[in-house]
């Protein structure tokens, strides 16, 4: 995990959810900003980091101490690299920066090093990039999304890593081109693929969830499916994930988890799923001044009944981490969510 700092923080867990009962074992300090996203992969079991510091890191385990020790990653960005992902197999990552750009990058032997290239000759997005993901079957379609608003589809097609055929809608994949382009009235916080890769969803920042289902047969004609939005009460989700095909769960500034369910082939928001989020938090009354007894003016003050009540949720600030935790192939058992404040929650969501 990443405590908000240039530090990465490796911990034994001991099979328990409680932090304090975690062992810390190692702590990476190769970075030397903000790290921005962190990307294990099962069955490599090389851990992805970028950051702000404008650097990619693909981190190998050492057989004999089992320390995590940094690969070299060569990556033309002139700034913050914002967000980074595995491929399904773990032999390719894709990283998406401030500056617009998407990168994919992949092993060279010949070298001895990670290169990231560019997936277009100019930048594809006109403003930050906030999310990246490969398919989950095939691994030859990138989609990144921004805050200029738009969700992108691009295949990556490499000849040295990927077949000819491979699983999933993206399967039949084999040359690199722009296959779909969304276009929102808002900035795009984050974009999720279900199990199978034929539902997509992406939230933005104006509180709704666009919903997709994609076949094979739109992917080669690169034709734009048709979608839902979902319109909801509350404030944007940060972050989210497929739990399974007729389950997606956003996660942001309502500080809990909210549960989206397709039923008789409609998505729909169903519930907020802290319980904490029904119950008013009682306000801790001390005799301290906040305003150190200065005077204060508020030119345009608040009416008489607006007030700000905090709800009685597990999280106290706002979540900005969501990750499938104990999942199989086709769907997701347990949840985590992280805030600011560094508090670590789970969610059983097997039931959904």
């Amino acid at each position: 995990m990443c405590p908000q700092s240039a530090e990465i923080l490796v911990f034994e867990t001991n099979g328990k959810p409680n932090i304090l009962d975690w062992k810390l074992v190692q702590v990476l300090k190769e970075h030397f900003s903000l790290v921005t996203a962190l990307d294990w992969h099962p069955k490599t079991d090389l851990l992805l980091s970028c950051s702000s510091d404008r650097g990619i890191i693909v981190w190998q385990k050492e057989p004999k101490s089992g320390q995590l020790m940094p690969q070299l990653c060569n990556i033309k960005e002139l700034k913050a690299n914002t967000d980074a992902s595995w491929s399904t197999n773990g032999d390719k990552f894709v990283v998406g920066a401030a500056s617009g750009n998407v990168f994919v990058g992949s092993y060279n032997k010949n070298v001895g090093l990670w290169i990231a290239q560019a997936v277009s000759d100019k930048a594809a997005h006109d403003s930050p990039v906030t999310c990246v993901k490969f398919d989950p079957l095939s691994g030859k379609c990138v989609v990144s999304a921004s805050s200029d608003g738009t969700v992108q589809f691009n295949a990556d097609f490499n000849e040295e890593i990927d077949s000819a055929t491979g699983a999933g809608v993206f399967g039949g994949i084999s040359e690199p081109v722009q296959i779909f382009k969304f276009k929102c009235n808002e900035w795009v916080n984050t974009f999720s693929f279900s199990p199978s890769g034929q539902e997509i969803a992406f939230a933005t920042h104006d509180s709704i969830v666009h919903f997709y289902s994609i076949s094979a047969e739109d992917v080669a004609a690169r034709k734009k499916p048709s979608g839902q939005k979902v319109s909801y009460i509350g404030a944007p989700i940060l972050t989210g994930c497929f739990v399974s095909e007729t389950t997606y769960i956003g996660s942001g500034y309502d500080k809990a988890p909210m549960l989206f369910l397709r039923k008789d082939g409609q998505w729909k928001f169903e519930c907020i799923m802290d319980e904490g989020h029904k119950k008013v938090r009682e306000t801790v009354k001390t005799s301290k001044d906040a305003f150190a007894g200065k005077n204060v003016y508020f030119e345009h003050p608040l009416d008489s009944d607006v007030h700000m009540r905090e709800r009685e949720t597990k999280h106290m600030n706002y979540i900005n981490c969501q990750k499938p935790f104990v999942k199989s192939e086709t769907r997701v058992d347990i949840i985590s969510t992280s805030d600011p404040n560094g508090y670590i929650h789970f969610w059983d969501v097997k039931k959904y």
